[in-house]
């Protein structure tokens, strides 16, 4: 679904928008049932929760076409590390799991992207979501394909010991406090992913 005409929230650039997905589509490939349908829960406070059938990841207009090639290439890099991680379920809890050979480059530009989209979208989903000043810096670096440093924006997965459960749901981002830093934290893959987002450079010790 195209045909909406507006400023692309990564390049700025005025033209059509296309209806574009705030996490890629293929992260909810093991939520679909046989009809290619998943639930989305609606929560509201003072209220029941409600569930929608979906037959596709949320969605707005949000980015134009070359924009959406631009993040597709670190969407299928990061699709393809995700398929292949090794098996970490006979590892000690608290196990640290070093996986090698990664486009630091290509991964960590997809993990970015997932933050970025997720603050600037006007989903209800991501509203727990608030980048501030650090919308525009995360911006330039995605559209500049420019990485950072490891813990500028860092962003580490957990994966819960006997937790196989979670590749059946995908959790919006919700704040946390990490190291005194702000942080916000999503379910996704079957792991949990924690986004660092902070001004300042306090140590965050890494073993």
């Amino acid at each position: 679904m195209n045909g909406k005409n507006g400023p692309c929230r990564l390049c700025l650039s005025e033209g059509e928008l296309r209806f574009s997905h705030i996490l890629p589509e293929f992260l909810y490939k093991r939520l679909y049932d046989e009809k290619h349908r998943l639930i989305g829960l609606k929560v509201e406070p003072g209220a029941s929760a409600t569930e929608d059938l979906l037959q596709k990841g949320i969605r707005e207009y949000l980015l134009c076409s070359e924009c959406e090639q631009h993040l597709s290439r670190f969407e299928r890099y990061a699709s393809q590390v995700l398929r292949e991680l090794p098996d970490s379920s006979r590892e000690p809890p608290g196990a640290v799991v070093r996986v090698t050979n990664i486009d630091y480059a290509c991964f960590k530009l997809f993990q970015l992207s997932l933050l970025w989209r997720a603050g600037v979208s006007n989903q209800a989903s991501f509203q727990g979501i608030y980048l501030g000043p650090h919308e525009q810096r995360l911006r330039e670096m995605i559209r500049n394909s420019k990485p950072g440093e490891p813990l500028e924006y860092g962003c580490f997965l957990i994966r819960p010991s006997g937790a196989e459960n979670l590749h059946h749901f995908i959790k919006p981002p919700s704040h946390i406090r990490v190291f005194g830093h702000n942080a916000y934290q999503m379910i996704l893959a079957g792991m949990i992913w924690t986004f660092v987002v902070s001004s300042h450079s306090n140590p965050i010790r890494v073993t």
